[in-house]
C-alpha cells in the first residue's frame, strides 16, 4: 500500500507495510468490533474502535492490532484500522 503525505506542491509518496502493533483490548460498543488501548511513541495511550477481526488476542488482555506502518523522519507511524484511520508514533519494539 501507498500513502500520500504532505500538502500543495510538497507531496510524496511512502510505501507502507502491515504490522501487528501490542495494545490492550477491551470489549467495544458493538460485537463487530472491540477497544484497543496503544501507546504512543511518547509513552501516552491512545484508544480507538476497531474491527473484531483485525485484533489478535482476548478481551481484557495484551494482544496485537493489524496496522499499515510507514517510516517518516526517522520514526515508525501506524495507521489503526479505526473509522478515522487515527496514525500515531509507534516505538519499533512495540510492532511485529
Amino acid at each position: 500500500m501507498v500513502l500520500l503525505l504532505g500538502s500543495g506542491s510538497m507531496m510524496e509518496f511512502v510505501t507502507m507495510s502491515e504490522k501487528l502493533l501490542k495494545c490492550s483490548i477491551f470489549k467495544g460498543m458493538f460485537r463487530d468490533e472491540l477497544a484497543v488501548k496503544c501507546t504512543r511513541k511518547s509513552g501516552s495511550p491512545m484508544s480507538v474502535f476497531v474491527p473484531k477481526d483485525r485484533v489478535r488476542g482476548e478481551v481484557n488482555q495484551e494482544g496485537r492490532v493489524e496496522v499499515q506502518v510507514f517510516r517518516d523522519g526517522g520514526s515508525a507511524w501506524a495507521v489503526l484500522p479505526s473509522t478515522d484511520r487515527a496514525t500515531i508514533p509507534v516505538s519499533e519494539s512495540d510492532l511485529q
